[in-house]
């Protein structure tokens, strides 16, 4: 896709998740890819939405997030580019969303996205009502994405960074059916795994689908002590392609298309759906781990909106350096816990997010 325009943003519209997902997936340029999600969120509420707002700003920076991986790993693992990742700052410096980026300056946008969206977001949707009333004439549109501005503005002011985070712990329910909902688009495949009369009526599915039809359900209610557990409905998934495939272990390359389309009916849907879930569950852990480094590691900098518009040169450009904290090795081996319980990290987080707040409010007695 040709490089973002002004033009194209301006007709850039909430529509739903799944759109937006796609959407995104097209655009090539990591900071198209951002400004294009900073967009689409700022008219969520413009029309029917399909989630909260928090839950779309989270699912636009796991999209964001997962951009940042593949330019990482690109930078250390295609040789045809001949590059020493040592001459990029993100070497040293993990929680860089550019990989690529040569100048740090030119990622603060970026990082503050990650690690401090209500603040980004809330300093957009000023921006973007300042520059819709600097017009000599108003459209409809023009007024109607202005009121929504405003009104997320006014809603972003009474959240945290708390209720942030929150949403990202609890949103991994969400993240895989996003997944899912990429690979068979409008296709129902859970309601083809459902067995058919003869079958509800004689019993004759085995344990294996039954436990996956069970652990599936639970994974999507919130009352249920499974829900969003990835690792248990992949073992159910694990468990079933076992079966199905009596020779195939965990960790295997899976089922190709040969094997799959050799069985029928309610069986090869419930290997589509076990092999899409083994694939999307390697897939959410990988990239909420590189999404964990980049939300705690951006968060440490307390990057606030002015930091985005201060003069090349100035004190904070010149400190800018010297203000990482950037021990992040404890961080980074807990992402091989298979568990995906990266709590901790995001405790360390919310510390330093008390920890500004009760600054702030002493500035403010004082």
């Amino acid at each position: 896709m040709p490089k973002l325009t002004k033009e194209h943003l301006q007709n850039v519209k909430y529509v739903s998740l799944a759109d937006f997902s796609a959407r995104i997936d097209q655009i090539e340029d990591i900071d198209d890819k951002v400004a294009f999600a900073t967009r689409y969120l700022l008219s969520h509420g413009t029309g029917p939405t399909d989630c909260s707002f928090l839950e779309a700003v989270h699912v636009a920076r796991m999209k964001v997030a997962e951009a940042s991986l593949k330019l990482k790993d690109k930078l250390y693992n295609d040789d045809q580019l001949d590059l020493d990742p040592a001459d990029y700052p993100v070497d040293e410096s993990p929680e860089i969303v550019n990989a690529f980026v040569e100048d740090r300056k030119d990622d603060l946008g970026n990082e503050m996205f990650m690690g401090n969206p209500i603040g980004y977001l809330k300093g957009k949707a000023k921006d973007l009502v300042d520059e819709i009333e600097e017009k000599d004439v108003e459209l409809k549109d023009d007024i109607v994405l202005k009121e929504n501005c405003q009104r997320l503005e006014q809603e972003l002011s009474g959240k945290t960074m708390k209720d942030m985070l929150d949403v990202d712990r609890n949103a991994t329910t969400l993240d895989i059916k996003l997944r899912l909902q990429s690979k068979f688009g409008n296709r129902d495949i859970y309601k083809e795994t459902k067995p058919g009369f003869l079958s509800r009526m004689f019993g004759t599915s085995s344990n294996a689908a039954k436990n996956l039809d069970a652990v599936y359900n639970a994974f999507h209610n919130p009352n249920h002590a499974l829900y969003g557990n990835i690792n248990a409905l992949e073992k159910a998934a694990n468990e079933y392609l076992m079966h199905r495939f009596p020779e195939w272990r965990p960790g295997q390359p899976l089922p190709n298309q040969q094997q799959i389309g050799a069985l029928s009916g309610t069986e090869k849907s419930r290997t589509e759906l076990s092999a899409a879930v083994i694939e999307a569950a390697g897939e959410q852990k990988k990239v909420f781990g590189h999404f964990e480094t980049l939300v705690a590691g951006s968060m440490r900098h307390n990057i606030q909106y002015s930091d985005l518009k201060r003069p090349e040169g100035n004190e904070f450009q010149q400190n800018f350096q010297n203000q990482l904290n950037l021990d992040l090795s404890d961080d980074e081996s807990s992402l091989e816990d298979d568990s995906v319980d990266y709590s901790h990290v995001y405790e360390k987080a919310k510390d330093n997010v008390n920890e500004s707040l009760d600054m702030s409010d002493d500035m403010s007695a004082e």
